[in-house]
């Protein structure tokens, strides 16, 4: 709803269409297309195993960012 009711307003008030923006979307349209395809690709090989262990490893690591942003 959130998504939506966004995208309403920015249409009505004219920004989805700016020249500058209309090219950044169609920039970022390969990496976007690559990322899906990778993703979906890792996302079929990987076992539920290493999906659990990749998500704990994620977890770890921003845990640890979080740690020593604290410290700084």
């Amino acid at each position: 709803m959130d998504g939506a009711a966004r995208l309403i307003w920015f249409a009505i008030a004219g920004l989805l269409f700016d020249t500058k923006l209309i090219v950044a979307y169609l920039v970022c349209l390969v990496p976007m297309a690559f990322g899906l395809y990778s993703g979906n690709k890792v996302h079929m090989d990987m076992t539920s195993s290493g999906m659990l262990k990749a998500v704990g490893m994620l977890l770890v690591l921003s845990g640890a960012m979080l740690f020593l942003k604290a410290l700084a």
